[in-house]
């Protein structure tokens, strides 16, 4: 039989992670119920490849404050840094409920990117084209992460050249392994997330791994005994005549791997590979019978009155573009698979999921919005969803990029930057903004020498994983095994961020 690159990448993802028979006790247990005892936490990574410019996701917009202490702060500097792509200084009004009846609340779609902003406290304003995270953040599900990113040690622009700081700081593939190694001064092929995995499992018995990535690997996921769970988001692959529903191509790949699971080799490697595909059959098997035809969570409308994972009409959203329906379907998957996980004795979740589209050099006033506006809305469905669920508190979200995006413009589009802006989403969060307004000047000491505006980060990325890490209970121990950096930006505890409730 012949199978196409797409089958064998499926393929391969279904045999990443071994499994074991469900507790007996987990099948009587409906999906969205509330369960006894239940001490489950997910924590879920959205990666937003290219590098997203979080400088026109989260701004400051209050007046300058003189050429003091509190100089190059305000929205007058940002505006000047920005030029075309710089945002009116226009409060713009949320919808008293949780729904667009009267509208897009940034108007016209040649307006929308540039409109205005939504305020979020006295210093800081949100995007136009994310009035759902607004609204989150009204709501106190969404904290922001302000100036953070890729640090090596703590450096100003006097310092830069006496301190070291992150290798090919500005080149996307080595800022995504710096984020996903968590170490800035070495190239390692080992991730975060897959070192915490080989050090700390606190789920006496689980079916699926405690480390999950959807459609694609993660280089944060490996560690020395594997590389977690990679599954599709299109949910479960059928690999079994009892599930393949009269589909002769998947009854003919099952009936394959079944083949090659019963096969004896003696020797390691075989042994190996057949313990492998029987892992994947047994993979597949649990996540048919737990991937319910019905949502986990009840019937809800979301801001354009869509049900939730639906996309809307893009007449209705209104911009000059299409909404990226990957992200949505990354959420809805990554939601059936925390209700799977408690409902089969997971203690502790980590989920991995990407969105692309972020490389911004050119057009970016027609290609941001669109992204911006499918991230908010994408975010908005997998809160609600969480919320119907009844385990807003135990599901915690955040974003990472491979870097932020200079201020001044490039024709007409943005170059690689350094610092950026980051979204913490969930119940459990300390809603607001955290991180310090640096100074936006040319000549600030929170600006590299680059007329571009290249900000430098105030907050180190692993101060960001560490807060959320130990609202898993992960144990220090293990903590300062995934972060080994971390005791450069955390002298003692008051050096924590503070975000997690």
């Amino acid at each position: 039989m012949k199978l196409s690159r797409r089958d064998l990448l499926k393929l391969a993802a279904a045999m990443s992670v071994a499994s074991v028979d469900l507790p007996a006790w987990a099948a009587t247990q409906p999906a969205g119920q509330k369960l006894e005892n239940d001490d489950y936490k997910a924590l879920v990574c959205l990666f937003l490849y290219g590098g997203n410019d979080s400088w026109n996701l989260l701004f400051p917009v209050s007046d300058e404050q003189g050429n003091g202490a509190g100089g190059g702060r305000g929205f007058k500097t940002f505006a000047e840094r920005r030029g075309e792509l710089a945002t009116s200084h226009k409060d713009l009004v949320l919808p008293a409920g949780n729904q667009f009846d009267q509208g897009n609340p940034y108007g016209k779609a040649d307006e929308a990117y540039r409109s205005g902003f939504y305020h979020l406290d006295n210093l800081w304003g949100m995007a136009a084209c994310a009035p759902e995270l607004a609204m989150l953040h009204r709501d106190r599900q969404l904290a922001l992460i302000a100036n953070t990113g890729v640090l090596a040690e703590p450096v100003t622009r006097s310092t830069i050249n006496e301190q070291n700081r992150p290798y090919f700081l500005y080149a996307h593939n080595h800022q995504q392994y710096a984020l996903a190694s968590a170490n800035a001064l070495i190239r390692t092929r080992l991730g975060w997330a897959g070192r915490l995995a080989d050090n700390w499992n606190p789920d006496s018995k689980s079916v699926l791994g405690s480390v999950i990535a959807l459609d694609k690997p993660f280089h944060t996921t490996f560690g020395a005994t594997g590389s977690g769970l990679i599954l599709p988001s299109t949910g479960p692959m059928a690999f079994e005549d009892s599930f393949a529903k009269g589909d002769k191509k998947l009854s003919r790949f099952g009936k394959a791997i079944q083949t090659l699971a019963a096969s004896g080799n003696s020797d390691a490697f075989g042994e190996l590979v057949a313990s492998r595909y029987a892992q994947s059959l047994s993979i597949s098997q649990t996540l048919q019978t737990w991937w319910l035809p019905e949502a986990p969570w009840p019937k809800t409308t979301a801001s354009y009155g869509e049900d939730l994972f639906s996309m809307p009409d893009d007449g209705l959203v209104g911009l000059n573009g299409n909404l990226d329906g990957g992200l949505m379907r990354q959420l809805e998957a990554t939601a059936r698979l925390i209700d799977i996980g408690r409902r089969t004795g997971h203690k502790r979740q980590l989920f991995f999921i990407s969105m692309g589209g972020f490389d911004t050099h050119a057009n970016q006033a027609g290609r941001h919005p669109v992204l911006l506006r499918s991230l908010s809305l994408g975010l908005w469905h997998f809160q609600n969803a969480v919320n119907a669920m009844g385990i807003s508190d135990k599901v915690t979200l955040f974003s990472q990029s491979d870097f932020g995006r200079t201020l001044s413009m490039n024709n007409d589009g943005t170059d690689h930057g350094w610092s950026g802006n980051q979204l913490v989403m969930g119940g459990a969060v300390k809603s607001g903004v955290y991180g310090t307004m640096p100074d936006l000047r040319e000549g600030s000491e929170s600006v590299m020498a680059d007329k571009r505006g290249r900000v430098i980060p105030s907050i180190a990325s692993e101060q960001v994983t560490a807060e959320l890490l130990r609202w898993m209970d992960v144990p220090d121990k293990d903590l300062h095994l995934a972060l080994p950096l971390l005791e450069r930006f955390e002298s003692s505890r008051k050096d924590r961020l503070g975000i997690m409730a």
